[in-house]
């Protein structure tokens, strides 16, 4: 059973809310309070008993910083109007395994995708939810800072740490689904491979029924490299099909767990299951103005440098990027190197996409089936928000034309669509990166399929 105690700090916040209530600390007010919380359905009276986990003992042992079960923990400290986990320490009953989970020494400017995530995990108590979003927008850093990381996300590490039993943290790289389910259980329950259940449908079974009796964050990055592309954006490769097996019946059964996916493409069972199961998606958006700002200025310390830039340069730079922090970190030591930190010298040379950040533009542009990717040259071509009606008008082949909210759909699993009103378009970024494309296919003989597409 999870348990929790007040640190040192905390125990200087318990006397003084103490004291501001103004009951004597020996006062039976305070179980009675506290059984309220605990079973409000009780008519519990001074002279007791009280509610389960909340007696004189288990009192005395809170004040001394002693640790007992979260439950009374989280009581005792609503009676006295104070935040639980701001006043917690560790106690030492989470188990950790990071696998392969990266170091990640900073996270800038998401404050406020850290509360969302607080909110879902302990107040929703969601069993599945998806970080999605593009290559270089940050969610794995999101993920590992808010999981591990108590100076820079405090209030949501704290309540990892007190409230789960197991962190698990697995990168999936195309990892069949058998091999998944045997790696984790072989994790929680400590045993032989050899013990466990030989079918994907008993793995999971036995997994559900380990997250039903005990609380753990299971934590799957680069679920991207089991997905399909194209017109079957967000399904699974083949051979892979047991991951919605495993999806659906963790976000369908009842279970005290959590599940975090962390994808550069959206999954179609988190679309279907969202709202209607304790399930939710974030997708990842760029960053503001103040947190690039950051970016740069630690970029230029590392290198004794500084960059040059007015407001207007700095927003450019930004709507350029989309906000995206590895994309602005490559442009950050780029600047430095070859245009002396100078913002204004770097946006006149006009060359957006470049090095690693045409590499990463790559591999999404790769992943597009024949008509999603003639639709970003329309895009491209038109430079502006573009109607569906409009796309229409633009395919040559008729099968094509009444399947355009369908790519639609398929694309914006792939890749972020900026809607205006019934307009649709990509980021910036991406348009620069299709029209440099583009010019390439007119210098090459002969055009490429997706060019036919359209007029």
């Amino acid at each position: 059973m999870p348990s929790m105690k007040a640190s040192q700090t905390g125990l200087t916040q318990i006397r003084q809310a103490i004291a501001q209530r103004g009951w004597k600390i020996s006062s039976d007010k305070w179980l009675v309070e506290a059984s309220k919380l605990l079973e409000p359905e009780g008519n519990w009276q001074p002279d007791g008993p009280y509610a389960y986990g909340c007696s004189l003992q288990t009192w005395e042992r809170f004040l001394q910083g002693t640790a007992i079960r979260d439950r009374s923990f989280i009581a005792f400290c609503r009676v006295l109007a104070i935040n639980p986990y701001d006043i917690a320490e560790t106690t030492g009953h989470l188990q950790k395994d990071w696998g392969e989970a990266p170091d990640a020494p900073m996270c800038y400017g998401r404050e406020q995708e850290l509360k969302i995530l607080e909110d879902w995990i302990f107040g929703h108590r969601c069993r599945l939810i998806s970080i999605s979003g593009l290559a270089g927008t940050g969610k794995t850093r999101l993920a590992r800072v808010a999981l591990d990381k108590i100076e820079l996300s405090a209030p949501l590490t704290n309540r990892v740490h007190t409230d789960f039993e197991h962190l698990i943290w697995r990168r999936l790289d195309a990892l069949p689904p058998q091999a998944l389910l045997t790696n984790l259980l072989t994790s929680l329950l400590k045993q032989q491979a050899t013990s466990l259940p030989e079918t994907i449908e008993g793995l999971i079974t036995e997994l559900l029924r380990y997250l039903k009796q005990h609380r753990c964050l299971l934590v799957l990055d680069n679920v991207e490299s089991i997905l399909q592309g194209g017109n079957r954006a967000g399904c699974y490769r083949e051979g892979y099909e047991g991951y919605e097996d495993l999806l659906r019946r963790l976000g369908e059964t009842a279970h005290q767990s959590c599940l975090l996916l962390i994808s550069r493409e959206k999954l179609r069972d988190i679309e279907e299951m969202e709202g209607l199961q304790p399930v939710r998606a974030l997708t990842l958006q760029g960053l503001d103005q103040a947190a690039v700002e950051i970016i740069f200025q630690t970029i230029s310390r590392t290198q004794n440098a500084a960059f040059r830039g007015s407001t207007q340069d700095w927003q450019t730079l930004i709507y350029h990027y989309s906000g995206n922090p590895l994309l602005l970190e490559a442009v950050a030591r780029h600047i430095l190197r070859r245009f002396d930190g100078s913002l204004p010298a770097f946006l006149e040379q006009g060359l957006i996409v470049f090095g690693k950040i045409r590499s990463l533009l790559d591999w999404h542009f790769e992943r597009l089936s024949e008509t999603q990717q003639a639709i970003l040259h329309q895009f491209a071509i038109s430079r502006k928000p573009t109607s569906i009606a409009s796309l229409r008008e633009s395919v040559r082949v008729p099968f094509a034309q009444k399947q355009i909210p369908e790519i639609l759909d398929n694309l914006e699993r792939q890749i972020p669509l900026t809607k205006i009103g019934n307009r649709f378009t990509v980021q910036p970024i991406f348009i620069e990166y299709v029209s440099d494309r583009m010019t390439a296919l007119n210098e090459a003989e002969p055009p490429q399929a997706p060019r036919r597409l359209f007029c």
